[in-house]
């Protein structure tokens, strides 16, 4: 299987009904109250992690994740890079937060980079780090082949961020029209896009 462009444009996942109820349900418990609890963003976090590593084969289960990230214990018989993948995926997950402090819309060709830096910190050479790679690879229980050439692979890089960047843009400026202030994401829903291009991040 092929690399598809289509497949990361926008598109509805939810029938309305499903927006109605989700709507409902950030109503009666915004973000901003789970954003005030230190306890409720470590575990957000930890589930985060633990089953972003999954993805990458990562052999840390739950248990351990939770040894490693609370006590700084890693798992007898278990590959030292996998403990060091999700120390990096919690920096990564940090970073990600961080971002919802900016007072302005987000780089997220930065943002990319930035979070490719951090997940893949000590397990590529430091040359390697935020950028975009130069030689193919291989995704093992799959059939699909990612983009090889570099320069279709940073052209789709700046083809995403553009229309992120539109859509965060205009998102941003109808706070901007409704509060005449730059929009505080801590109040309000989590970006979508910081979940979804942290995961792109991965496949650079």
């Amino acid at each position: 299987m092929q690399y598809n462009p289509d497949f990361l444009n926008p598109r509805d996942i939810f029938t309305p009904q499903e927006q109605a109820h989700l709507a409902t349900l950030s109503q009666n418990l915004p973000l901003g109250i789970l954003l005030q609890s230190p306890r409720n963003m470590e575990e957000i976090g930890i589930d985060f992690v633990h089953s972003s590593a999954q993805l990458e084969g990562n052999t840390y289960d739950k248990h351990d994740t939770l040894a490693l990230l609370k006590m700084g214990q890693t798992a007898g018989g278990k590959l030292f890079s996998d403990a060091v993948m999700l120390l990096n995926l919690r920096a990564s997950y940090q970073y990600m937060l961080s971002c919802l402090d900016f007072r302005q819309p987000v780089n997220w060709k930065d943002f990319i980079k930035t979070t490719h830096s951090l997940i893949a910190k000590d397990l590529l050479p430091n040359n390697e780090l935020g950028t975009v790679r130069q030689g193919s690879v291989q995704i093992s229980g799959t059939d699909y082949t990612p983009l090889v050439s570099p320069q279709k692979l940073d052209a789709e890089l700046i083809k995403k961020n553009r229309l992120i960047r539109k859509l965060s843009g205009l998102n941003w400026c109808r706070r901007q029209e409704s509060n005449s202030r730059p929009p505080d994401y801590k109040s309000g829903a989590l970006p979508t896009e910081l979940h979804r291009l942290g995961k792109t991040a991965l496949c650079l």
